[in-house]
């Protein structure tokens, strides 16, 4: 049976899916709809699209009829498809509904044709629909259809609950179930999500890709209502000028005023606008503060800690430095990562060294002092009067005091210190009183010690501080890349800190393949080593150890691997990682040591300080 033609109507025509509106064929001729009889039924063709669009039976779940008059009308769709027809003539309109209820020819769509709800049609219904069916539904779909005149019956198929229509209780089940990190996003819904989520939330990180576009007011008034704040990380955020620093001290004063929690931890690395007195400002409204980081300010100084912190059990301030290249390399530089030697001030000897170093980002006016001023809290109440004999020092366990140059001496260290980080000072010690320098010998917890690019400090400066070291030493972590050990110290190593787990020799010239060797045979516990920039030679099977004399029963010799425990080994700008001479090193490894990895770079052991305390790779 050929297909008849029923109605052409010609209106404006849009099509949804999925939310998303189709655009229509700009050639078109004609834009409307056509609906034709064809011998499986009534079906509907949108015209004016580039792709076909054909609705029958089978799919149309809903036809909107109640805005006829006003020339529109809407299909919903089993395949999330909705065609809304406006500006047509309600004549054609009409006709096209009685097509598809089967009272023109032929029968249509009695059973599957719905009055529409949730279209944006306005109130939709007939007249046989009562008042409280018209009344709008805090949902977008409904949950339920008039299946008949005055019944209504629950469709399971269609039927949504809405997540506002939950009891509390029910919906702090669920958010328990949720993400912490993900309980703000969802708190900027409305504000019912927000009391429950932000507002009884204890962190607030500002992201750094919003660093640049919150507005000051915004960020004051959200910390406001986070009544159980404890962590406050604004990194890299550029509008925490020095005004903004004292009525964001005003709010944290008003938070724990009105009973509040106190904050525990306070990140404001990178806000290069501070200035000593806006720190101090801030942080004499956070008096029970644990963990406090100020990298990467530049400009600070002692006084910026001139406050009561006597919780503190964690600080950072200086600046992690960067990557820079001394000079122009030469041809022998450019094959091993190398320049030329340079002379030694203290001793006139010729010391190698690399050509990439890590500089400071910028100055850092901390001296030696700074670790008794935070150790005498005391010092700095609002009274002003001298420390008593009841002040007590604070839990320092983790101190970074990143690339201070003005660090000359170093400072008595409290006996709880676990991280202790020295990189980029100035340290330096007469040979004549090397044989009682003993800077470590009350560091009974120590675990963690960084001092790269201490290069004022000879290798027998580094020997003696190691040697200050309490027996046994519970070091895990030694930093001491850009620095100047000469190969009795790398040798020495093995005695004095046995237990190491992670070493850090990036740059020092004095490491070749022999003594690399050494440290492997020495040190069993060592997971993670870095030796970029060294001088190791190519290649490295030569360190590759022999079978055992004893056989296996089947015959096999059995071979012990150098080094069980390592699992990473950086080898950035030496001739182990040149070219084609990666692959070999990698076989080469996989014998010494089965379950490392060889990387071309250089590692960060500290993974940057991304938290406080730290924790290693």
């Amino acid at each position: 049976m050929p297909a008849q033609e029923l109605v052409r109507c010609h209106c404006l025509v849009t099509v949804e899916v999925g939310g998303k509106a189709l655009h229509p064929d700009k050639k078109a001729k004609e834009s409307g709809v056509q609906v034709v009889q064809a011998g499986t039924g009534v079906s509907i063709r949108v015209l004016g699209f580039r792709r076909d669009i054909a609705l029958t039976s089978r799919n149309v779940r809903m036809v909107v009829e109640s805005k006829i008059g006003e020339g529109r009308l809407a299909f919903d769709c089993k395949d999330n498809m909705r065609v809304v027809l406006s500006k047509a003539q309600a004549s054609q309109l009409h006709a096209i509904v009685k097509a598809l209820k089967g009272e023109g020819s032929g029968g249509g769509l009695t059973s599957r044709t719905l009055p529409g709800k949730g279209l944006g049609l306005g109130n939709h219904g007939s007249s046989a629909t009562s008042k409280s069916s018209l009344a709008p539904r805090p949902v977008a779909t409904p949950s339920k259809v008039l299946r008949s005149a005055g019944e209504e019956t629950t469709n399971t198929a269609d039927a949504k609950l809405s997540l506002s229509q939950l009891p509390e209780q029910v919906v702090k089940e669920v958010l328990s179930f949720m993400t912490p990190s993900l309980l703000p996003l969802l708190g900027e819904a409305c504000k019912s999500l927000e009391q429950m989520t932000v507002a009884t939330g204890s962190t607030f990180r500002l992201a750094r890709s919003c660093s640049r576009s919150v507005a000051p007011v915004s960020l004051l008034q959200r910390i406001q209502r986070q009544t159980k704040l404890q962590l406050l990380d604004l990194s890299s955020f550029e509008g925490l000028t020095a005004g903004l620093s004292k009525d964001l001290a005003e709010v944290l004063d008003e938070v724990a005023s009105t009973g509040g929690s106190m904050l525990k931890s306070l990140c404001l690395r990178g806000c290069k606008a501070m200035t000593d007195a806006s720190v101090r400002r801030l942080l004499r409204s956070c008096p029970h503060l644990k963990s406090l980081d100020l990298l990467e300010i530049p400009r600070l100084s002692n006084k910026a800690l001139q406050a009561p912190l006597s919780a503190l059990e964690a600080l950072a301030v200086g600046s992690l430095g960067k990557t820079v290249t001394l000079r122009k390399p030469t041809r022998h530089s450019e094959k091993v990562g190398l320049m030329g030697a340079r002379v030694d001030v203290a001793g006139g000897s010729k010391a190698i060294s690399n050509e990439y170093q890590s500089r400071p980002a910028h100055a850092s006016l901390f001296t030696s002092s700074i670790v008794a001023q935070v150790m005498s809290p005391g010092m700095f109440e609002e009274n002003q009067r001298p420390p008593t004999s009841s002040a007590q020092a604070p839990p320092l366990s983790t101190l970074v005091l990143a690339h201070c140059e003005d660090l000359q001496v170093l400072p008595k260290l409290p006996a709880g210190l676990v991280h202790l980080d020295l990189r980029g000072a100035s340290l330096q010690v007469p040979a004549a009183a090397l044989a009682t320098w003993k800077p470590l010998s009350k560091c009974f917890q120590l675990q963690v010690l960084n001092l790269a690019g201490n290069v004022l400090l000879t290798s027998r400066g580094l020997s003696a501080c190691l040697a200050s070291l309490p027996s046994p030493t519970q070091l895990k972590a030694l930093d001491l890349s850009d620095s100047r050990p000469e190969a009795a110290l790398l040798a020495a190593l093995p005695v004095q800190v046995s237990a190491l787990t992670h070493l850090r020799l990036c740059n020092c010239m004095a490491l070749k393949k022999a003594e690399l060797g050494e440290l492997l045979r020495g040190l069993p516990n060592l997971e993670v080593l870095d030796a970029a920039g060294t001088c190791l030679e190519y290649p490295l099977s030569d360190l590759v150890p022999t079978t055992a004399a004893a056989g296996l029963a089947d015959g096999r010799s059995q071979r012990q691997a150098l080094a069980p425990n390592l699992r990473l080994l950086g080898l950035g700008r030496t001739e182990l990682c040149m070219g084609e001479h990666l692959e070999y090193t990698r076989r080469a490894l996989a014998l010494i040591a089965p379950l490392a990895e060889a990387l071309p770079g250089s590692l960060d052991v500290l993974d940057g300080y991304s938290e406080l305390p730290p924790i290693l790779i």
